[in-house]
């Protein structure tokens, strides 16, 4: 008889699941931390070949090849999963504040 609280709904948080692990925007923003100087980066999870995939945009800074692969050690050693790194010209990334992008589509 009295008015019901609706509570939640939908997703709380953007937390992915990545190959059997958690992946939260606050670890994506902890693998950076590390490598100042770049000015945007987004993490994106796809699904290729029946397998998840997780990609690291990063625009600006230093894009040698030690940069990409000092970046992908730091992933492998903050998420505990395996991920790429792919360079893009600076602006290329939407400016929305979204750190954590799942593309996955389940059918």
């Amino acid at each position: 008889t009295s008015p019901k609280l609706r509570g939640w709904l939908g997703r709380a948080d953007t937390m992915v699941k990545v190959k059997g692990m958690f992946v939260h925007p606050g670890l994506v923003q902890k693998v950076m931390a590390d490598f100042p100087g770049y000015s945007a980066y987004r993490a994106v999870v796809e699904r290729k070949n029946n397998r998840d995939a997780l990609t690291l945009f990063i625009s600006g800074g230093d894009q040698s090849a030690d940069a990409k692969s000092a970046i992908e050690d730091n992933i492998r050693k903050v998420l505990r999963i395996g991920g790429n790194v792919s360079f893009v010209p600076e602006g290329n990334l939407p400016a929305d504040g979204q750190v954590l992008e799942d593309k996955r589509t389940w059918e």
